[in-house]
């Protein structure tokens, strides 16, 4: 019987740390999500733009929001020639 109470005592412990590891990974992609900003730079063409964009958000890790902030920004930040 205490056998199983310590069993269940470890699995109880390790849900709450997976749960707590899990809420800090979401406050951190809030907080990237933020701080999130690249403009278009003089000479980068809009395909570098674009490119050096979603590599940023893949290293983010926003997950399902990725391509929604990545088009977001691009279209925000592209600079139009004239």
């Amino acid at each position: 019987m205490l056998e199983l109470v310590e069993s269940r005592k470890k699995e109880n412990e390790k849900e709450q740390k997976s749960d707590l590891k899990a809420q800090v990974a979401e406050k951190k992609n809030i907080s990237a999500i933020r701080e999130f900003e690249r403009k278009q730079n003089e000479n980068e063409t809009v395909e570098q733009y674009h490119t050096a964009l979603k590599q940023m958000a893949t290293e983010c890790k926003f997950g399902i929001l990725e391509a929604q902030i990545v088009r977001d920004l691009f279209v925000t930040n592209l600079k139009v020639p004239g």
